[in-house]
């Protein structure tokens, strides 16, 4: 699978990866201290941003340890009007969110807020 990090940062999450994988380490969204909180949901810096593609790289995530299927109402009205209010009049592009199948903390729901480079920065990088 292609990647949007750069090698070492893809270096850091692929042994971050294995130690989740081997249950080394409590949930890494659990630990991090937010940037700016609700009542249901965080946003918190990413550790392993799509350096790539992405000036800024959060993520918005449930306070809660919830995977999607777990959300209450309240969750799930929340992040509606965080989706117009709060990220609406902040600098991300893009609000992503990866599939089941490729989720590193599938248990644990989260979305990409991505701020992506300008043209002219990811031109430089491949050249």
């Amino acid at each position: 699978m292609s990647t949007y990090r750069t090698r070492e940062t893809e270096e850091k999450y692929s042994k971050r990866k294995e130690d989740i994988k081997n249950n080394n380490l409590i949930c890494p969204i659990c630990r991090l201290e937010p940037i700016q909180s609700f009542k249901y949901w965080k946003v918190i810096i990413n550790e392993f941003p799509y350096d790539l593609i992405a000036k800024r790289h959060d993520m918005l995530a449930t306070i809660r340890h919830v995977d999607e299927e777990g959300l209450t109402s309240e969750e799930v009205s929340e992040l509606k009007d965080l989706k117009k209010t709060y990220l609406t009049n902040q600098d991300y592009g893009f609000i992503l969110e990866t599939t089941h199948n490729t989720k590193t903390i599938p248990e644990h729901l989260h979305l990409h807020l991505i701020t992506p480079k300008d043209q002219e920065e990811l031109w430089e990088y491949g050249n």
